[in-house]
């Protein structure tokens, strides 16, 4: 059971950052240090140093003149921690059962 205020609950998820390369851009070419997931040419980073990941993120974007299509970068929200914590609620019982 997970117990807290909003942003005590909310603080524990990962924060989440979002966009699309151009053509021409494999996701291969991101820093290494961020770890993203691709799905065609979008791309959705999770960590818990959104700030830190993010200036990364520009800062590769700056230097190797690429634009970053449609960026969003946010905090968890209330509806995604309890989404995780159902999930994760739900895979303990499959494995209890």
């Amino acid at each position: 059971m997970t117990s807290g205020t909003t942003a005590e609950v909310t603080a524990t998820r990962p924060s989440r950052i979002r966009f699309q390369l151009p053509d021409g851009t494999a996701p291969a070419q991101l820093p290494l240090s961020l770890r993203a997931a691709a799905d065609g040419p979008r791309i959705e980073i999770r960590t818990h140093r959104l700030q830190e990941s993010l200036g990364e993120l520009l800062r590769w974007a700056a230097e190797s003149d690429v634009q970053l299509i449609g960026l969003d970068a946010r905090s968890a929200s209330l509806e995604e921690a309890f989404l995780d914590i159902a999930k994760s609620a739900t895979e303990t019982e499959k494995v209890a059962a």
